[in-house]
């Protein structure tokens, strides 16, 4: 009663992009944003029996035997496992919700094989054989049907299963057989998931940063250019140095090198993680009147220069649908690659095209004077950092006495939270209308105020001292 009271008055706000992934297409959202995450993906086929193994096939058969006999806690099991088979193929994140409906419907199947199996391999063949096809009372009347009786399926008075079950009855010997051969088919099956749950679990337990590949001659081959990358800003920048990367290793280089992140994976601010994608895919020089105010160094994956193509190449598309989303001088539609991997002029006019391909792609050309310096590429060449030149040192210290992050907390105007040198191109943002920002506030108005004192801030021109 209480919600059917509040809902009309607007207290309940819509769903959010990420329930909505669960009823629509991924891609379908509406918020590129979240469209983007790999987890958000539907899950493949083949994911399934590579979590779940001889599951696939047990399940099914512990499923539908929950509907002889029905108790509560059968319903019960029938329902969850229904709705986690529906929302595991929505998102690769969700697998994990299937995993205890797999192991009751398993158990079951377990239970239901092998009692029958034992059953017919220590049963004597006097008493496989069904004597009496049906029982009769005493003075020749049929017994009352039971009530077990009245509920059998039409299919039992089918010829063709009568014909079956007379040749099932009949054959203790062919039942002995299957029995064992069950039994047979169900240990080497159980044999092969324990090694296969070892291997599971051995690779999930490995660290995400490096990864165990073979090598042309067969031999084991340690790929470990990430943490050396994220080692070689910890020793190697200030620790009060700002790395620029995309918000997917923001984490990572936070808690491995120690160093402060323009983003990371916590992406509830949508416009933030939009000014870092358009900083990634507008024209090198373009893009260092942005940077210059937010970071000292920028990281990016180059994996692809070493045989692994899920890099920031891969992933720019979507910096460009994020960053279009809220700047619309931004057209994802211009940025992409074609069938035989060619950028559009777009991408290869990118920061992060050059980032990634500089040096090692002969047709990217070398960077303009006072924009980023090469200062590490790793072992195999997955990951590259660079350094920002001409930093605006007025931004920078604004951010370091907290100015912005003060901002945000006593609630004065968005533009506040970034150094006023950023106040022209955050005043071109059009704040992306979220459908689960229903206690958003307006405030455009504050930020063009914000925006007009903060013109004669901005350093574009100003010399080193600044």
């Amino acid at each position: 009663v209480l919600v059917m009271v509040l809902a009309p008055t607007g207290y309940f706000g819509p769903i959010s992009a990420r329930i909505r992934g669960l009823f629509v297409q991924h891609t379908r959202t509406g918020n590129p944003l979240v469209d983007s995450v790999a987890e958000h993906q539907a899950t493949r086929d083949e994911m399934y029996y590579q979590y779940f193994h001889m599951g696939c096939w047990l399940t099914p058969i512990g499923f539908l035997a929950m509907f002889v006999n029905p108790t509560d806690a059968k319903w019960f099991s029938i329902a969850y496992t229904v709705a986690s088979v529906y929302f595991s193929r929505k998102m690769i994140r969700l697998i994990l919700i299937l995993g205890p409906a797999a192991a009751v419907c398993s158990g079951i199947a377990y239970e239901i094989i092998l009692t029958w199996a034992f059953g017919e391999i220590t049963a004597d063949d006097d008493e496989n054989v069904s004597e009496k096809p049906s029982v009769v009372a005493k003075g020749g009347t049929p017994q009352k049907k039971t009530k077990a009786k009245k509920t059998r399926s039409a299919i039992e008075n089918w010829s063709a299963f009568k014909e079956l079950k007379q040749t099932y009855d009949e054959n203790p010997g062919g039942r002995k057989a299957a029995a064992m051969a069950m039994i047979l088919l169900v240990s080497l099956n159980t044999i092969y998931y324990w090694g296969h749950s070892h291997r599971m679990a051995e690779n999930l337990s490995n660290p995400s940063i490096m990864v165990l590949v073979r090598g042309q001659d067969g031999h084991p081959v340690m790929i470990d250019d990430f943490r050396e990358a994220y080692w070689w800003l910890r020793d190697n920048t200030p620790q009060d140095a700002r790395v620029m990367s995309w918000w997917d290793y923001g984490y990572q280089i936070n808690g491995i090198a120690n160093r402060t992140t323009i983003a990371d994976g916590n992406t509830w601010n949508h416009e933030h993680i939009a000014l870092l994608g358009k900083s990634f895919v507008l024209p090198v020089k373009k893009s260092h009147r942005i940077v210059r105010h937010l970071a000292d160094y920028v990281l990016v994956w180059s994996t692809r220069h070493g045989g692994m193509w899920g890099d920031d190449i891969a992933k720019s598309p979507h910096m460009a649908r994020i960053g279009g989303s809220v700047y619309k001088d931004i057209n994802p539609n211009d940025f992409y690659q074609d069938e035989k991997g060619n950028p559009s002029p777009m991408m290869r006019k990118s920061l992060i095209w050059t980032l990634v391909n500089y040096r090692l792609n002969p047709q990217v050309p070398a960077f303009k004077e006072n924009t980023f310096e090469e200062v590490h590429t790793s072992k195999n060449r997955m990951v590259r950092i660079y350094k920002v030149l001409k930093i605006s040192k007025k931004s920078k210290k604004y951010c370091k006495q907290g100015l912005g992050y003060k901002a945000w907390y006593e609630g004065k105007p968005l533009l506040q939270a970034y150094p006023p040198g950023l106040a022209e191109i955050l005043a071109e943002k059009e704040d992306f209308a979220q459908l689960e920002d229903f206690n958003r506030k307006d405030n455009k108005k504050k930020d063009k105020e914000v925006q007009q004192g903060g013109e004669e801030a901005d350093d574009e021109g100003d010399s080193e001292e600044d």
